[in-house]
């Protein structure tokens, strides 16, 4: 046993988590600190929080969403999902110290806002990506999502409403179209390890795509 935990001990001495690993008491925080990858990205993650922390104007705001980031992840049962997770905080941490990332709530150019985050099946247990887009404007129509440039499969969740008093499912297919502020999710396979986003539109196509471990929309 020394020697398959021993190196695994010198490897995180080394990387480091964003934490301290002799501490780690909860379940994500002793994966992290037994996984290399997770370690070192985990490390970047926190590295990245401090660089924000130190040029935002609002440090409250910043840390109680940091800390409700760190209560999501403590809900991750295997390695792929804290991966996930930690990578797109890294990617919304870049967001806010990268003069390469469009700020997508103000680029008046881009008609919606979009958010992806790990998502829990409570039937199957296993976790996967999920595309959330809000519309910000009326009658946007999405022609197309992609995740991957295609190969990895994506599913539109269905419209549920109230109709005579019963609960109606509505399966949704593209092209469709939303209204301002209403919004489409858009679940990932669990197998994918999210990297690019295409989402098309009536009028332009826009790709989101993880480059020097961040996303931006070109």
């Amino acid at each position: 046993m020394l020697r398959i935990l021993l190196p695994i001990l010198f490897y995180n001495l080394l990387f480091g988590a964003s934490f301290n690993c002799t501490k780690a008491s909860s379940y994500v925080e002793k994966m992290i600190c037994a996984d290399a990858q997770l370690s070192e990205l985990d490390s970047k993650m926190g590295t990245l929080y401090k660089e924000a922390s130190k040029n935002t104007t609002n440090k409250k705001e910043l840390l109680d969403k940091q800390r409700t980031w760190v209560k999501d992840r403590e809900n991750c049962t295997n390695v792929y999902c804290i991966f996930l997770s930690t990578k797109n905080r890294i990617s919304q941490l870049e967001s806010l110290s990268s003069n390469n990332l469009v700020n997508i709530a103000s680029n008046d150019k881009i008609p919606f806002d979009i958010s992806i985050e790990t998502a829990y099946n409570e039937a199957w247990e296993f976790n996967y990506p999920l595309i959330t887009i809000t519309a910000l404007k009326d009658n946007l129509k999405l022609v197309n999502i992609k995740a991957n440039k295609g190969k990895c499969k994506i599913e539109i969740e269905p419209s549920i409403y109230i109709s005579n008093g019963m609960p109606v499912v509505e399966n949704n297919s593209f092209p469709l179209k939303i209204n301002e502020y209403d919004t489409l999710k858009a679940r990932v396979s669990q197998e994918c390890i999210l990297l690019r986003i295409d989402i098309s539109t009536d009028e332009y196509e826009w790709t989101l795509e993880n480059k020097k471990d961040f996303f931006y929309f070109n």
